[in-house]
């Protein structure tokens, strides 16, 4: 038994620092207009559409000066296989409210990538609070992994947005480069909470 719990431990640790060894890919949206018009200030995530959130995020107070990247993988979201799940996201304005689009990613893999396979919601043209729904495979990989949320004006958000022209256009910047994107730790459990993970 004793050995049980010691190999358990060693091959928790190892898949701990694999996972925390990926590298991602930090958005830039950096340019003249950066992420003034509109932001993410508040997420929640619950276990169905009227119950209470389980979690969180009113990131609003951190967004003061509207930064265009938000790192919160301080804060970790526990979500199980098979369960459905709902999320609210609340727009900020410094200005004028816009028309967003929203994707979340979560690496399953955990490759350091998000691949359009491992898009969980994705959400067009919304006025005001976007809320969707989405549902994890039973049979997803457990353990430590990341959740990015973006949102950008315009069109589907991408995973990791770049400067795309050197000319600095008013049209590139408005394509590009007006949003904001923010990244969670998240902690994929089986099905059954119990088993190992």
């Amino acid at each position: 038994m004793f050995k049980k719990i010691i190999i358990a431990a060693i091959f928790c640790c190892i898949v701990s620092n694999t996972v925390y060894a990926q590298t991602y890919c930090t958005p830039n949206y950096t340019g003249q207009y950066g992420n003034s018009f509109e932001f993410i200030s508040k997420i929640t995530l619950s276990l169905g559409q009227n119950s209470t959130p389980f979690f969180i995020n009113d990131s609003s107070q951190s967004n003061s000066a509207y930064s265009i990247y938000e790192d919160f993988t301080s804060r970790v979201i526990v979500l199980n296989g098979g369960n459905t799940y709902h999320v609210s996201i609340y727009p900020g304005f410094p200005k004028l409210p816009w028309r967003e689009n929203y994707t979340i990613w979560i690496d399953f893999n955990k490759d350091g990538e998000f691949s359009s396979n491992e898009v969980v919601l994705s959400m067009g043209a919304v006025d005001g609070t976007a809320t969707g729904s989405f549902t994890l495979s039973g049979t997803m990989q457990v353990g430590i992994t990341r959740m990015r949320i973006a949102q950008r004006f315009i069109d589907a958000p991408i995973p990791c947005p770049a400067l795309r022209s050197s000319n600095g256009s008013l049209y590139n910047y408005l394509y590009y480069h007006l949003g904001q994107i923010e990244d969670y730790t998240v902690r994929a459990m089986a099905i059954n909470p119990e088993e190992p993970f």
